[in-house]
């Protein structure tokens, strides 16, 4: 046969001469094996237990309901993929998972190579929705027919929605439907980062939205593509959420309004769709998205941070695909790529205090220790042997991200000294408060830039430190005063050269220049930052660790956090289709007798909650509590093969979830530290939150966008100005 990999080829097979006779597949017959296999794929039900880690969700959705479905008969074909494609499949699957003989692909392939053609083999193309895409796609099977048409049959799985022009751009290719089995949305757009972290690959976003040379109609595009990944991504997860977002944020809004706009039409549309939460589902909740906007925390990615992950790439000279490189003992180059879900080292400390992590003995011991063999018999003693001579690679692999770690820390130790009054008077300007040994008090606005003056002469200090310090005195005082400004081209040692961009700060809603005082803090969240002083001060006094450096939690930690605790009030984020009565009230609030019918309230779909009421069970559904074990690195019987100490590791914690889902989605990009601290939410309230946003930000990226990319036009505009753009409108 043809082209076999394991199973019964279907294709024909023919010489290879110049000569040719085209074979066509029957595609009412492939049309119906291949419904009948996504069928089978889609009626397995998961659970949220099931799906809690991204990354194995979406590989099996890709495996199962792309990839199987196209090889009814165990024929290999070809995946044709384009730089999005590639991207989300080297995120979720690797190439040994897809490929002969543990998978159905006998070739991996960009759409951008030049090709030769395989008359024989059926190919899958997962691309973006692109015009490009879809005209190099139809440049495969050209209307001249003494050229060889490229496949036998094909696959169209866009990442995302497709429009109808680009549907109908494919029907101007007769030749190419002659062999078209399968034109799909896949829906499959989402990067798992970590496994309850993701992004939309849209590293570009905060520039695509407030840069003084995108006009209305590309800052709608950037807007229309995010919605299009952000309902991949509900839809991927089985989730048709509430969702909330922040009142006086007009892009906020619009995006909500759009994915719940996007995700009603599909309700309507695909009958065989369901969700978390529906009739015929799990007895578990409908999930919450809450959307917030990067310029509602400008600090956070200003801010140096404590904890592994962040001070690595805020320090550390690192990759744009994230590999630290050193010399090791043998003068040999070594490459660590960071952010590996499979490196059980890294996971396990990356939202440690960097400071903290310095017992690399107690590590080596932990991960690399000897077992004891110590009453086992020869036989038992010979199966451990075989067992270890398996683990070796693994083995192999620890020990070099054990080094690789150990020579970070070491150099970040060698700079920290230096960077701790920097990173005091970051946090004494975010909070508002100053900490002393034993005490703590409101620092007030002279006293702040009076230490600001004596850092921005200080010549250890860097150019983009102090650019960092004055944008995060300039956000939290409204802006600079006149004498202020002009203070900073003389007090700067040496001067700095491009204190005018800081102007840019006001593409982003950030008044530069004020009259008058600067702002006054906000009782409450002056209060909370006392109120978090105190207890670090408690800490210490019970001779409990406590690191030289505060950690101050970015905004998002408070507002998840409150929604989690029923404190979120609607006046500050609305929901664009309102919950359910009782859905802001913590049932746990009151007595039993009135517990049963709050909870009753609560859990039921509201008339208002979806498009139809006949979504929803019309009864109380079980508060059920879900476990979800976060370490990715095996069983616990692996744990103890390696020697480890008997105490738990924190990421190998059961987390055991009761109550909804919570989505957190950052417009604009997130930091490290926003994911470390909703890593700590779930840990105290246990409850199950994902975050994602466009894109991920560092302090480096973050203000190279702002200060050489975005422009100088906005002059103080409001958010609400410089957000009205109707994505109603937009004809993509």
């Amino acid at each position: 046969m043809g082209n076999q990999c394991g199973g019964g080829g279907m294709v024909p097979s023919v010489e290879m001469e110049s000569d040719f006779e085209e074979y066509f597949p029957d595609v009412q017959m492939r049309g119906e094996e291949r419904a009948a296999l996504v069928a089978k794929a889609k009626a397995w039900k998961k659970t949220r237990e099931e799906s809690g880690i991204l990354r194995s969700t979406f590989k099996d959705r890709f495996i199962k309901e792309i990839i199987n479905p196209c090889c009814p008969d165990g024929e290999c074909l070809t995946l044709v993929l384009d730089a999005h494609g590639a991207k989300v499949v080297g995120s979720i699957a690797k190439t040994s998972d897809l490929l002969f003989p543990n998978g159905n692909v006998a070739i991996v392939t960009s759409l951008a190579r030049r090709r030769e053609p395989s008359p024989l083999m059926e190919a899958i193309y997962f691309v973006a929705p692109t015009l490009e895409n879809v005209k190099k796609i139809m440049e495969d099977f050209p209307e001249d027919d003494n050229k060889r048409n490229m496949y036998y049959g094909v696959h169209i799985f866009f990442t995302s929605h497709a429009p109808t022009s680009l549907i109908e751009e494919l029907g101007k290719a007769p030749r190419l439907l002659n062999h078209l089995l399968t034109v799909e949305d896949a829906n499959l757009d989402a990067i798992p980062f970590e496994p309850k972290v993701f992004h939309l690959n849209m590293p570009t976003t905060l520039v695509d939205l407030h840069s003084k040379g995108m006009n209305q109609r590309q800052r709608a595009e950037s807007q229309y593509l995010m919605v299009n990944r952000l309902l991949s991504l509900c839809l991927s997860l089985h989730e048709y959420p509430l969702i909330r977002y922040r009142n006086d944020n007009s892009q906020s809004r619009a995006i909500a309004e759009s994915v719940q706009k996007r995700l009603n039409q599909h309700l309507s549309e695909c009958h065989d769709f369901w969700y978390h939460g529906m009739d015929g589902g799990d007895d578990v909740q409908r999930s919450t998205l809450i959307i917030v906007d990067r310029r509602e925390d400008l600090a956070a990615p200003l801010m140096h941070e404590v904890t592994v992950q962040a001070v690595y790439w805020d320090t550390l000279e690192i990759t744009n695909d994230g590999t630290f490189s050193y010399m090791n003992g043998d003068k040999k180059r070594v490459d660590y790529k960071l952010n590996n879900q499979d490196d059980e080292v890294w996971m396990d400390i990356r939202h440690d205090i960097f400071g903290q992590v310095n017992n690399f003995t107690e590590l080596q011991e932990r991960y690399l220790g000897e077992v004891s063999t110590e009453g086992l018999t020869s036989a038992e003693k010979f199966k451990r042997q075989i067992e270890q001579t398996k683990k070796q690679d693994k083995l192999n692999a620890m020990k070099i991200s054990l080094n690789a770690n150990q020579t970070a820390l070491q150099r970040l130790l060698n700079e920290f000294e230096r960077l701790i009054p920097i990173c005091n008077l970051e946090a004494e300007i975010a909070t508002g408060v100053k900490e002393t040994d034993t005490s703590y008090a409101t620092v007030s606005h002279a006293a702040l830039w009076k230490t600001l003056k004596t850092l921005l002469g200080d010549v250890e200090v860097t150019m983009k430190e102090k650019l960092r310090l004055i944008a995060l005195y300039m956000i939290k005082s409204d802006g600079l005063s006149l004498t202020e400004l002009e203070a900073l081209q003389t007090i700067c040692e040496p001067p700095l050269m491009n204190v005018s961009d800081l102007v840019n700060f006001s593409n982003l809603g950030v008044r530069v220049r004020r009259e008058g005082k600067p702002a006054i803090r906000d009782k409450i969240e002056l209060k909370r930052n006392q109120d978090q002083i105190k207890e670090r001060l408690d800490l210490m006094k019970a001779g409990k660790d406590a690191f030289v450096v505060r950690t101050i939690e970015p905004k998002i930690y408070q507002v998840v956090k409150d929604h989690i605790e029923y404190k979120l009030s609607e006046d500050e984020f609305s929901f664009v289709v309102p919950p359910p009565p009782g859905y802001l009230e913590d049932p746990n609030a009151n007595s039993e007798s009135k517990s049963s019918g709050l909870m009753s309230s609560f859990f039921k779909g509201g008339k208002n909650s979806t498009p139809s009421t006949s979504h929803h069970k019309k009864g109380v559904k079980s508060v059920r509590k879900h476990k979800l074990n976060l370490n990715m690195h095996g069983k616990d019987g692996d744990s103890k093969t390696n020697g480890r100490k008997a105490k738990e590791r924190k990421e190998s914690l059961d987390l055991e979830f009761k109550g909804p889902r919570v989505i957190v989605f950052v417009i604009g990009g997130m930091t490290y530290s926003e994911m470390r601290c909703l890593h700590k939410v779930m840990k105290e309230t246990k409850r199950e939150v994902i975050i994602g946003s466009t894109h991920i930000t560092t302090q480096k990226t973050f203000l190279n966008e702002v200060l050489n990319k975005l422009g100088n036009d906005a002059h103080d505009k409001s958010m609400s100005e410089l957000d009205e753009i109707n994505l109603d409108n937009l004809d993509v």
